[in-house]
């Protein structure tokens, strides 16, 4: 059997989300069903004394799939995250019934699983991604994140998606806003990133935005609708929000359980809207449920501010996207 450690060029955008003792795991089969498959491979990427390292396991006989277990044993003990891409469904299921099946300890029962191929779900979308596989994503990472001939395995794919998560959690409310003016029929909302996205990120809804290093240009939105917009780069991020007559929507993440009234103009609850008649309410959509706020009052109070423009983002999360 083979067993060799690789050190890896540095990666600092997905190393920041890896802790001292999390492994990247990915498991190499011939075969989907444990008893009858062959371990054909395991590949771990971690933190070493000197910088990233690739840790592989390559069995070269059918006997070595005993000697694999034993051996990776070691590695895989102790605390910190397991994180693996379709992991849950497959890579740990898998190993565990090995070992069990040849009577030797499960020797990352004491680690946390992080699956990324639940965790970067909401971005399929934003990021233009045909499929969740995780070639799909390998490929726009490449694309986004050279060098191109680091990507040559799975594990080197699980392991560089990490680079995605402050982007999930800029999305998730990871931000401050460090300043907010009107220009026209717009408020404009200055976003400071809690940790640096490694991506230019522009989304959209009920309007066309278009976006170049962080600018950003809104094209007159449908007669159905008015524009949000919002544009993003490394560690500063723009959102525009429609204003109206000194007022802003305050949008619900919980839309469905929202009556849209047209003539009013905005959205009221459900067990208020049965008191409402039927032709004068319709389901509420994510860019119809709000509530329109005082301009004036953001200018004044941080936190609804940022509530503001936390809920406006899952709206756009919620409806149709467009990315660059």
């Amino acid at each position: 059997m083979q067993h060799f450690l690789e050190p890896l060029p540095a990666f600092p955008a997905a190393e920041a989300e890896l802790s001292e003792n999390d492994l990247v795991l990915d498991l190499l089969t011939e075969g989907r069903f444990w008893r009858t498959s062959k371990l054909k491979g395991l590949f771990l990427l971690y933190r070493g004394d000197r910088g990233l390292v690739e840790e592989v396991f390559l069995p070269e006989k059918e006997t070595d799939e005993y000697d694999l277990l034993v051996e990776a044993a070691p590695r895989l003990e102790g605390p910190g995250a397991l994180i693996t891409y379709n992991g849950d469904s497959f890579d740990l299921p898998h190993l565990r019934k090995k070992y069990e099946a040849y009577r030797l300890p499960v020797p990352f029962s004491r680690r946390t699983s992080v699956d990324l191929f639940q965790k970067l779900r909401p971005l399929q979308g934003i990021l233009g991604l045909p499929s969740r596989k995780l070639a799909d994503l390998a490929e726009y990472l490449a694309n986004a994140l050279p060098p191109k001939d680091f990507y040559t395995n799975d594990a080197r794919h699980a392991f560089a998606a990490l680079s995605l998560l402050p982007v999930l959690r800029f999305l998730e409310g990871a931000f401050a806003v460090d300043e907010l003016h009107a220009e026209n029929e717009t408020l404009i909302l200055r976003l400071r990133p809690s940790d640096p996205l490694p991506i230019p990120l522009t989304l959209q809804s009920e309007g066309i935005c278009l976006s170049a290093n962080a600018g950003t240009a809104t094209l007159p939105p449908p007669e159905n609708g008015e524009s949000i917009c919002l544009s993003a780069k490394i560690d500063s991020a723009t959102l525009q929000l429609p204003l109206s007559n000194g007022f802003v929507r305050n949008y619900f993440p919980d839309y469905k359980n929202y009556e849209y009234l047209p003539i009013e103009g905005y959205a009221i609850h459900k067990s208020v809207a049965a008191y409402v008649a039927a032709d004068r309410r319709e389901p509420a959509t994510p860019n119809t449920a709000f509530a329109l706020v005082p301009a004036n009052k953001l200018l004044t109070d941080a936190k609804a501010a940022k509530l503001v423009a936390k809920n406006a983002i899952s709206a756009i999360l919620a409806s149709p996207l467009a990315s660059p």
